[in-house]
C-alpha cells in the first residue's frame, strides 16, 4: 500500500510541476501584454481620470503582490529544486513595467 501511495505522490508532483512550468513560462511570455490589456480595459471602463488611475494602480499592485507570493512559494519544497525557477521574471522587472502605466491614464 505504501508503494502505491509513493507512486501516486510522485505522479501528483509531476502533474504539479507541469502546471508550475506552464505558469512560469506563460507569465514570462505574456505579462507585458497583459498589463497593457488591463490598462486599456480600465481606460475604456473608467473615463474619470482619478478613478481610473486608482483602480489601475490597485489592480497592478495586487498583481505584483500575488506574483511575489508565487515566487516565495516556488522557493519552498518541493518546488525549490525545479529547473524552471531560473525562468522566473524578476519581480523588479515587473515593477518597472507597471511604473510605465503610472500616469498614462
Amino acid at each position: 500500500s505504501s508503494g502505491i501511495n509513493a507512486e501516486y505522490g510522485r505522479r501528483e508532483q509531476r502533474v504539479r510541476e507541469g502546471e508550475v512550468v506552464q505558469l512560469v513560462r506563460g507569465f514570462a511570455q505574456d505579462y507585458r501584454k497583459s498589463i497593457d490589456i488591463i490598462n486599456g480595459e480600465v481606460m475604456k471602463c473608467f473615463t474619470n481620470f482619478n478613478n481610473g488611475t486608482v483602480i489601475l494602480q490597485s489592480a497592478l499592485t495586487k498583481m505584483i503582490q500575488y506574483y511575489n507570493r508565487f515566487q516565495k512559494i516556488l522557493g519552498q519544497a518541493p518546488y525549490k529544486t525545479l529547473p524552471v525557477r531560473a525562468e522566473l521574471v524578476n519581480v523588479h522587472h515587473v515593477m518597472v513595467e507597471v511604473k510605465k502605466y503610472r500616469n498614462q491614464f
